[in-house]
């Protein structure tokens, strides 16, 4: 297994409730962001993913950021784009 580092930026980590800033997520496979941000759902709670993404949609909330090793989502495949064990997301 291999691991995905996230940080949760404090006003994010603070309206969802979750008191770890860093967290380390456990994957065997690639997976897309999209992924992620279901896992991290599934692990901190509902609250998150409607912070994240639009309501019943896949599309980032304006104003939300989502980093890949430094690089904006936006300018790469969205919330397509694979993540990799190894890989820090912000």
């Amino acid at each position: 297994m291999e691991k995905i580092k996230v940080k949760i930026l404090q006003p994010i980590a603070k309206m969802a409730e979750i008191k770890e800033s860093i967290v380390e997520i456990e994957i065997n496979h690639e997976i897309n962001a999209k992924d992620l941000i279901d896992l991290l759902s599934n692990e901190y709670g509902r609250k998150l993913r409607d912070i994240i993404l639009e309501p019943n949609t896949n599309v980032l909330q304006k104003g939300i950021l989502f980093l890949l090793n430094g690089r904006l989502l936006g300018y790469m495949q969205g919330l397509h784009t694979i993540i990799k064990g190894g890989d820090i997301v912000v």
